[in-house]
């Protein structure tokens, strides 16, 4: 099993406990943080971090709520989430439901572009064909609900624009 602390040095474990404590940095050893911050300050040992101030993806470990592909610890296994802008989509889910991409292109893009008239989405394996938005999003589409509506939501606020 891998581990995601970037081992130091005693003389670099000096300098980066003194690091820590001049950045009043609370979370380093306590499990829940997930973060690799030895790594982080070995390389960007003169960092001043100010209070509430996000760290990089760089040096995140799997299990971090918003684990994403700029992690160093991503794998093609788990390779996290990813960014888009400043909004975290969650790593898609492996188990996706056995539906043509091709026929969900137009219905997946009519929901998301508010297409009252767009095709009916095809048939589920569960032999129903859903008619609620949110019902076609978490039902066809392979990304996660979450992403389906952030997606559709996205579309809304371009289309209120206009």
């Amino acid at each position: 099993m891998p581990t995601y602390v970037t081992a130091l040095t005693p003389a670099e474990e000096r300098a980066f406990q003194a690091w820590v404590k001049a950045n009043d940095i609370r979370d380093v050893d306590h499990p829940d943080s997930r973060y690799d911050y030895r790594g982080f300050w070995k390389k960007y040992p003169n960092f001043r971090h100010n209070p509430g101030e996000h760290f990089t993806d760089e040096f995140k470990q799997p299990g971090h709520l918003s684990f994403s592909n700029e992690s160093q610890y991503a794998t093609p296994e788990n390779y996290g989430g990813r960014w888009a802008d400043d909004t975290y989509l969650p790593q898609m889910s492996t188990s996706r439901q056995s539906v043509n991409p091709s026929q969900l292109d137009a219905s997946i893009i009519g929901l998301l572009q508010g297409d009252t008239n767009a095709p009916p989405p095809p048939q589920l394996a569960t032999g129903h064909t859903p008619t609620d938005p949110n019902a076609i999003a978490a039902s066809l589409t392979p990304l996660p609900m979450s992403v389906a509506l952030a997606l559709r939501d996205r579309v809304n606020r371009r289309n209120k624009r206009r």
